[in-house]
């Protein structure tokens, strides 16, 4: 009895860290897909340079909340001994990274986008 217990508490566990890692995901696509709206932000209509630019704060505190969330997840995935995640986790966690360096390099674009075209936003 005391066995299927636990394996019933180990699958609640790993349910609830699969739907955790599909929310963090799709919150990241979301955020890309936002910030990737032009490929050279130079070549961007000046209302588009002007919104991306109020928005930068936006975007970093998204990233930075997926960032906490992937680090908590990875606590409790560590914790609960979910070994079927790690490789998973690993892949969430690179995704993470890959999102704030392509984040870092649209805002430099669109920094310099609104400096060229003299927006000053």
């Amino acid at each position: 009895f005391e066995q299927k217990k636990v394996e019933k508490e180990k699958k609640v566990a790993l349910a609830t860290a699969k739907s955790s890692m599909e929310t963090i995901q799709q919150d990241l696509s979301e955020l890309t897909s936002e910030f990737s709206e032009h490929f050279n932000w130079l070549d961007a209509d000046d209302i588009d340079v002007e919104k991306a630019m109020g928005n930068l704060k936006a975007w970093k505190a998204k990233l930075s909340k997926s960032k906490r969330e992937a680090i908590e997840l990875e606590g409790k995935i560590d914790g609960e001994d979910l070994t079927d995640l790690a490789t998973e986790m690993g892949r969430l966690k690179l995704k993470v990274s890959k999102t704030g360096d392509e984040l870092e390099e649209a805002i430099t674009g669109i920094k310099e986008a609104d400096q060229e075209k003299g927006l000053y936003s």
